[in-house]
């Protein structure tokens, strides 16, 4: 039935995400480093709300071997941290002072959603072989590839070597952390 009354409906839920989120559309958090590594953060939250949901699923009939999951998540790991890494080399274009903040957040966010990868395989694969542990192998085999995406210091610092290295006279670090 459609028009439950005991259905609180969307709201409360969106009332939860939006007190998290708030300050960061409102612009309370303007430096835009913070921003990227509050996304970063969110990203990594998803995959423990995703763990909450299988947990509470727990185990389920699954159509394929735990065996092949694993194979399988195997590969996508390997590819996944490839990827990652690939782009973790690549130079920020354009190095421009307007759009290199920008450029690095393209950067990590592509390369987080390379990282999220296996874990998302590893969700859908939880389906296929009803056993929890192949989500949690998934998060497992992702996070080499997380600890290459986070926006952390060194990696603020290894980019900005790169534009010094290119002749590049930009500051990302600057660009990163000034609000305007």
């Amino acid at each position: 039935m459609a028009d439950d009354p005991r259905d609180p409906g969307w709201g409360p839920a969106i009332h939860a995400v939006t007190r998290l989120m708030i300050p960061l559309a409102r612009g309370g958090v303007r430096a835009p480093l913070t921003v990227l590594r509050a996304m970063f953060l969110a990203f990594v939250a998803a995959l423990a709300m995703l763990a909450v949901v299988i947990l509470a699923l727990g185990e389920t009939d699954g159509e394929m071997a735990p065996g092949a999951a694993v194979a399988f998540l195997a590969a996508v790991a390997g590819l996944d941290t490839a990827l990652v890494a690939v782009f973790r080399g690549r130079p920020l274009l354009p190095p421009e002072p307007e759009t290199i903040a920008a450029a690095y957040r393209t950067s990590v966010l592509l390369r987080v959603a390379y990282a999220e990868l296996t874990a998302l395989v590893g969700f859908v694969l939880y389906f296929y072989t009803g056993t929890p542990s192949t989500y949690f192998l998934g998060v497992t085999l992702s996070l080499p590839g997380y600890l290459m995406a986070a926006p952390s210091a060194g990696d603020v610092s290894r980019h900005q070597e790169r534009l010094n290295q290119a002749g590049v006279g930009l500051d990302l670090m600057g660009a990163l952390t000034d609000p305007s």
